[in-house]
């Protein structure tokens, strides 16, 4: 609650009228990587914030992921965090004002998927001020998109430690002759 002063005349004393600012959460939510193979890992990530100027209460997040990744663990910045299956519950007694929480899940996609697929995981959010939903989407594929990079460091730097652990290896023969 916010106070407005309005002045009722230049002699008297000015009036104090109470406003209400009631703020909603915003949450918005993403998938890295966009693109998945089986068992590989993909990761969620929620935030929550009070963009207002009064705490918001009861905040509650609900989000029901989809059977075709296992979740492996879940994490929050701040309040309460579990899973139960698929579904994953959030809880926060009170999101103070320009707090901001992220809820992370980290899940796996399941050897067995069915390829390709598309799965849009919708987390829904509720407060004693609204609620609001945010969702992200999960392509699975039989193989990554090219992108130009490689996948990992053994692919990038392989070839220069192989080349390396011979040259050293021959190195080595070499001297003990």
């Amino acid at each position: 609650v916010t106070a407005t002063v309005t002045p009722t005349s230049p002699a008297s004393n000015p009036t104090l009228t109470p406003v209400l600012v009631i703020g909603d959460p915003l949450v918005t939510k993403s998938v890295n990587p966009p693109f998945a193979i089986p068992g590989e890992i993909a990761t969620w990530t929620i935030t929550i914030s009070n963009p207002g100027a009064a705490a918001i209460a009861n905040v509650s997040l609900t989000d029901s992921v989809p059977d075709v990744v296992q979740i492996e663990s879940v994490n929050a910045t701040a309040g309460s965090i579990s899973f139960n299956g698929q579904v994953v519950s959030f809880n926060i007694a009170s999101l103070a004002p320009g707090q901001t929480i992220t809820i992370t899940i980290v899940t796996r996609v399941r050897a067995n998927a069915s390829l390709p697929f598309v799965a849009v995981n919708t987390a829904q959010l509720t407060s004693s001020s609204g609620s609001a939903t945010a969702s992200a989407t999960l392509t699975g594929v039989s193989e990554l998109p090219a992108t130009g990079e490689p996948l990992d460091f053994v692919t990038r730097w392989g070839g220069f430690i192989l080349l390396g652990v011979v040259t050293i290896a021959l190195f080595l023969i070499s001297t003990r002759r």
